[in-house]
């Protein structure tokens, strides 16, 4: 909200106008770099989604996950002294 309302004064636009000129530009200028490339080779598209590449190792489940939450929130109560 502050930006708006600086880039107005300096513009000597009210933070609407700053707001629609923004929106507009977003919506009409080419995306920034990064969106549009190539995805790297080791990339596959599946379902409108890029996957990660197969890595050999651990399968993450919701149970691992979930073990893994109650380890770290475990280590920051010790660390606070909680227990």
């Amino acid at each position: 909200m502050h930006s708006k309302q600086h880039l107005g004064a300096a513009q000597k636009k009210t933070a609407g106008q700053v707001l629609s000129e923004l929106a507009r530009k977003g919506l009409t200028q080419a995306p920034a770099a990064g969106f549009g490339e190539p995805a790297p080779a080791d990339f596959v598209m599946e379902a409108g989604w890029y996957q990660l590449p197969n890595r050999e190792g651990v399968v993450v489940t919701k149970e691992l996950v979930d073990r893994l939450i109650e380890e770290a929130d475990e280590e920051e109560a010790r660390r606070k002294g909680g227990y």
